[in-house]
């Protein structure tokens, strides 16, 4: 995979690298990734964050509910719902770290050149 900034295009002038093969310029700013091949548009991961919101709710609610149980006696539940609580993050870890390695892959496979532009937040 060959990753260049796109600094030095120019919109008029199509560079060796549209000749050679398929390229894509990659952006993502209100979705995971959001691209433009010189055909079409490709939006991947537009509303796949619902998961990991469905998943936060979640721990949001055992926290809570962990933080109600006070004194020596429920130690043990305390324990359960911590486990419980580890268990959540990592899988919300493994979901994100899953999606990137696949657009990961898909790019790789299916565009020979990925240009991705500098990205300036406010």
């Amino acid at each position: 995979m060959r990753c260049q900034p796109s600094e030095g295009l120019r919109p008029g002038r199509k560079s060796s690298a549209f000749r050679l093969g398929r390229s894509i310029n990659a952006y993502g700013v209100r979705s995971f990734l959001t691209g433009f091949d010189g055909e079409k548009f490709i939006d991947i991961g537009n509303r796949d964050i619902t998961r990991v919101f469905r998943y936060r709710q979640h721990i949001d609610k055992l926290i809570s509910t962990k933080t109600t149980l006070k004194g020596r006696e429920n130690k043990h539940k305390r324990q359960g719902l911590q486990n419980k609580i580890n268990s959540l993050f990592i899988r919300i870890r493994n979901l994100i770290d899953q999606v990137h390695k696949k657009v990961a892959k898909w790019l790789t496979t299916e565009y020979r050149v990925i240009f991705i532009p500098t990205f300036e937040s406010s």
